[in-house]
This record gives C-alpha cells, structure tokens and sequence, in this order.
C-alpha cells in the first residue's frame, strides 16, 4: 500500500548517519490527508500546507475557477474590501499551471474582468491578476448579485467552447458581504 511506498521513498532519502536529510511531502486527493518526513512542528514555523500550491494541486486536482468579488460600498464596512483583497491574493495562491481562472468585481453591474475566458494560472498570470486587483476600485456603489453570476455562466460557455479549461472540476468563489441592494 501506500504507507510501504512511502517508507521506502524515505528510506532512499536519507542516509544511513542521517548526515543529509531529504524531505518528502504527501497531498492525497480523495481525503485532503497531508504527511510530511522528516516530521516537522507546522506550528513553530507558521506553515499551513492546505494553502501551498502544491498541496492544492494534490487536494483537488486541475480545476476551473472564478473568483466573484463584492466591491461595493458596503464592503468599505470593519475593513471588508481588505479582507476580501488578501483572500483573492490568498486563492490565487493555491492555484497552479494547470489550473485555469479569472477575477470579476461587481458593484450595481460588472465593475471588472480580469479576462473574459479562463486563463492558466502561470506564475507570471498570477502576478498580473493581482496586479489587476491592485488597480481596481474595491468600495463604491450598491450591489447588484445578478450581473456578476450572468458573467461567470457566459465565461464559463466561452472557455469551455474555446478550450480555454482544465476540462476538470469548475468553482466560483462568491465574495460577499451577502448586503445586497
């Protein structure tokens, strides 16, 4: 099974004087599970594996997804717009080369799409998308949840027509403070 692939994979890693160390790091998709050798204390170095790309990767396998962003004024509320800025940055994070995204901010109507299809998520993508985020107004009008969700079924006929998809799981991370107008 696989804790007996495991033991071996570790046993070639390290040495027999445990001079050089080799790490090992196990993500399985179907549970979430997450085993790391050699066995490390995650609370004295402040890591949280579920939120390491490769993990995610490992977790959930490719995937398509949208992230849906409350923007109006109501979010300017205890710091809404802030908290919803780091999520964003937080999701785009856990995304990978094989997974496939796009932002879109709404007020009374879109306010702004990253991309009108899904993109893969690259390295340099992602420091674009928040980039795209930084430039963007984050606190201003009322709130329309209609215009937004029309978006996301239009992008995800585009991409899936175009090829622009992960042809995998597809999610819409809905960002709200649920005030609507």
């Amino acid at each position: 099974g696989i804790a007996g692939n495991y033991h071996g994979v570790v046993a070639k890693e390290a040495d027999s004087d445990f001079a050089r160390v080799g790490y090992l790091y196990f993500g399985e998709q179907a549970t979430g599970a997450y085993a790391q050798w050699p066995q490390e204390d995650a609370c004295t170095w402040g890591l949280d594996p579920r939120f390491r790309p490769w993990y995610a990767a490992a977790a959930t396998g490719p995937k398509d997804v949208i992230i849906v962003v409350d923007v109006s004024g109501s979010m300017l509320t205890n710091n809404r717009h802030v908290m919803s800025q780091k999520a964003v940055e937080a999701i785009l994070d856990t995304l990978t080369w094989k997974d496939f995204a796009t932002i879109i901010l709404f007020n009374n109507f879109v306010s702004a799409v990253y991309k009108d299809v899904l993109v893969p998520v690259t390295d340099s993508e992602r420091d674009a998308m928040k980039q795209f985020c930084k430039n963007q107004q984050w606190a201003a009008g009322g709130t329309n949840f209609k215009s937004p969700l029309r978006k996301v079924f239009d992008i995800l006929h585009t991409s899936i027509f175009g090829g622009h998809t992960s042809m995998c799981q597809k999610a819409v991370m809905f960002l709200t403070d649920g005030q609507a107008a």
